[in-house]
């Protein structure tokens, strides 16, 4: 009689124990995600990025795995329990916009991707703070702008762009700011855009060469050539040596900002400038700027035109 109890204890000890586990297949969960104090990745979740995935909470996780190599692709992943973690494994992805643990988040502007090996708990603090992440295009360039509101360790920007959301190819690197508690804006010019709908994201890379990537976006370029209207500036000359005029379609008094940038993106001046005119603007460059071809960036109170230029 003993020896039945025994075996029923143990029985029930087993079904206890099972059922604080879920594990999804790829297809469908064994036991009860919801409730589950371990969840198990072992198939990807969710549609294929860059297509937002649903909002999942676990009210009583402690462990998140995913597994390799698949790819979680949810909006938002919230944990309950302040004392639950995430463990994206090598070779796996999560892909998602916020993270919650407890009363800590970590929001994007944009979905971010986590690799392998990776925890995140509720003290992790990101590399990166990202305030806004911005595309503004025409035929003829796409300028993409991100500002942040904190930086730790972070060594540099990595700017890809994609046809499709599944291959990536990289345009050029911006210098991060190591570290930094000030907001800083960033902005990178894609020289030769692709017509139609195409993807923009960045990948933030450590100083010991961890990544992640903070933010992806969309824009559609319609049209293969850019039409110059009398609502836009024209510079002359153009070809330049060292002085350049910008005839505006506005007043002076609506400019913020002139910014030079080479056929990679990287900005690679940005110039006072003086006018004795309600319309022009005369703009002196430095002698030593590498490379005949550039785009010429004018911030204004309206809205912002890249012009190439180019350099004798």
């Amino acid at each position: 009689m003993k020896q039945i109890a025994i075996i029923a204890l143990l029985f029930l000890g087993s079904m206890t124990l099972y059922s604080q586990v879920a594990t999804w297949d790829g297809s469908n969960w064994s036991g009860n995600p919801v409730t589950a104090t371990t969840i198990i990745f072992n198939g990807n979740f969710g549609p294929t990025p860059p297509a937002p995935g649903p909002i999942v909470t676990f009210l009583n996780a402690t462990n998140v795995v995913i597994n390799s190599p698949f790819v979680v692709n949810v909006r938002r992943m919230i944990l309950n329990n302040p004392l639950g973690s995430i463990y994206v494994a090598s070779g796996a992805q999560l892909y998602t916009r916020r993270v919650v643990i407890g009363s800590a988040s970590s929001n994007h502007t944009g979905y971010v991707t986590y690799f392998g090996e990776t925890t995140i708990d509720s003290n992790n603090n990101l590399p990166v703070e990202l305030v806004s992440f911005e595309l503004e295009g025409t035929a003829a360039s796409v300028v993409v702008r991100w500002t942040t509101a904190s930086e730790i360790n972070n060594n540099y920007f990595d700017v890809e762009r994609s046809a499709d959301g599944i291959e990536w190819k990289s345009l050029g690197k911006v210098e991060g700011a190591g570290n930094s508690v000030e907001k800083r804006d960033y902005t990178f010019i894609d020289g030769a855009p692709l017509t139609g709908i195409s993807y923009y994201r960045l990948k933030q890379v450590d100083f010991d060469g961890k990544f992640e990537y903070p933010a992806v976006e969309a824009i559609e370029i319609t049209g293969n050539t850019t039409v110059i209207t009398p609502e836009s500036a024209t510079v002359f000359p153009n070809p330049f040596v060292k002085d350049i005029t910008i005839v505006l379609p506005g007043s002076v008094e609506d400019v913020n900002a002139v910014e030079l940038y080479n056929l990679q993106g990287q900005k690679v001046a940005a110039p006072s400038w003086t006018s004795n005119n309600t319309n022009m603007i005369y703009v002196t460059f430095d002698n030593q700027l590498e490379g005949n071809t550039f785009f010429l960036m004018i911030n204004t109170d309206k809205g912002v035109e890249t012009i190439a230029v180019f350099k004798q």
